[in-house]
C-alpha cells in the first residue's frame, strides 16, 4: 500500500508553457493533494423504463495540485518565479544572490508554469508516478508567526493531462535547506517611507495573492484544456493579527489612508551577508476588528493593494540565498 511519509515531488520550471520537461530539483512540502476530475458525458434517453443511463464516456480531464511547507530560501523562488513574475535574473556575482519579485501590470515576464511530478510508495516499489505539465499557480499565501517556520501554501492549475508511469524522469539529488524563521521577522509600517518604522504590535500575518486562472476550453478534439488564463486582475491582502495597544492602525482604516508594511526575515550569516526575505506590501485597511486572543484584546485588520504611487507596485518580494540560477 501507499504511505503518505513516503510522498516525493519533484518538478522544474517549463520554458514553453505545457510542454512538459525532466525534474531539476526536489520540491520539499509538508503536505500536497492532488486533484483529478474527469468528467462524465452521461445520455439519458427515454426507453420507456426506468433505468436512468444507457451509456457514460469520458469527458475533459481537469488537474490541479495544492501544496503547502516551510518558506525555504532557495526553493521559495521557484515558487514565486510561478505565481509573481518569471524569468527573473538574481543581482550579485557571489552570494548572498538577491532575487527581486515586482509584479508586472502587464504580461510581460508573466507567472511560468510548471512541471510536477509525484509519487508514493510501499517502502520499496513508487506506485505508481504522476506527471502534470502546464501546472499555473493560481494562489500564493505566505503566513508568519513568531515561534514557527515561515510557511506557505500554493493551488495551482493545469491545462494539461496526467501521464502514470513507474518511475520519475529524472532523480534530483537532495539539498540541503535553510527555513525562513518567524522569530526573526521584523514588521515596519509606515505612511511615507517604507521600513522605517518598527511595529512591535503584529503578532501575526498572512500574505496571499490570488491570480483568478481559469481553464480555456475549445473544440480541439482533445480531453485536455488548451491553456490556462487570467482574465481578471490579480488581487492581493494583507491580514495581520495586531495588539489593541493604541489607534494607530483603527485612524487609518477609518480614513482608509495608504499604509506601507514591510516584513522584513533576517536569517543566518551567508558570505559577506545573510539570507534574507523580505515582503513589500501597499494597502489600505478594508476591515478592522476588536477580537480576543488568550484574554489579550487584538485587531485583526485585513489590508487591501493597492499601487503605491512611488513603488509603482502593490507589492514585491526580495530573496538573499546562495542561488545563482531557478530552474
Amino acid at each position: 500500500m501507499a504511505v503518505n511519509q513516503l510522498y516525493k515531488l519533484v518538478g522544474a520550471l517549463e520554458s514553453t508553457a505545457g510542454s512538459a520537461v525532466s525534474a531539476t530539483r526536489v520540491l520539499y512540502i509538508n503536505e500536497a493533494t492532488p486533484s483529478q476530475e474527469i468528467t462524465s458525458i452521461a445520455t439519458t434517453t427515454l426507453r420507456g423504463t426506468f433505468f436512468e443511463t444507457h451509456e457514460i464516456n469520458p469527458g475533459v480531464e481537469r488537474n490541479g495540485l495544492n501544496v503547502s511547507g516551510p518558506v525555504l530560501y532557495n526553493q521559495i523562488p521557484f515558487w514565486l518565479e510561478g505565481s509573481v513574475k518569471g524569468g527573473v535574473t538574481p543581482s550579485g556575482t557571489v552570494a548572498p544572490y538577491v532575487w527581486t519579485y515586482s509584479p508586472n501590470s502587464g504580461t510581460a515576464n508573466a507567472p511560468k508554469t510548471f512541471t510536477a511530478e509525484w509519487g508514493w510508495q510501499d517502502g520499496g516499489t513508487v506506485i505508481p508516478t504522476y506527471k502534470l505539465p502546464g501546472c499555473s499557480t493560481d494562489e500564493l499565501s505566505i503566513t508568519y508567526v513568531k515561534d514557527e517556520a515561515v510557511t506557505f501554501s500554493a493551488t495551482t492549475i493545469a491545462a494539461g493531462t496526467v501521464t502514470l508511469g513507474t518511475a520519475f524522469s529524472a532523480s534530483p539529488a537532495d539539498t540541503t535547506q535553510i527555513s525562513v524563521l518567524g522569530v526573526g521577522a521584523a514588521v515596519y509600517i509606515d505612511a511615507t517611507t517604507i521600513g522605517t518604522t518598527a511595529d512591535t504590535s503584529v503578532q501575526e500575518a498572512t500574505f496571499t495573492l490570488t491570480r483568478g486562472l481559469v481553464r480555456r476550453e475549445v473544440l480541439d478534439g482533445t480531453t485536455a484544456s488548451v491553456d490556462t488564463v487570467a482574465p481578471v486582475a490579480r488581487q492581493v491582502r494583507l491580514e495581520i493579527v495586531r495588539y489593541f495597544t493604541n489607534r494607530n492602525e483603527l485612524d487609518k482604516f477609518l480614513l482608509k489612508s495608504e499604509r506601507k508594511i514591510r516584513i522584513d526575515v533576517t536569517g543566518p550569516t551567508l558570505g559577506a551577508g545573510t539570507y534574507g526575505f523580505q515582503l513589500d506590501f501597499y494597502g489600505v485597511a478594508d476591515t478592522h476588528e476588536i477580537a480576543e486572543v488568550d484574554g489579550v484584546i487584538v485587531a485583526n485588520i485585513t489590508y487591501r493593494g493597492i499601487v503605491d504611487s512611488s513603488a509603482t507596485t502593490d507589492f514585491s518580494i526580495v530573496v538573499k540565498n546562495n542561488l545563482a540560477t531557478i530552474s
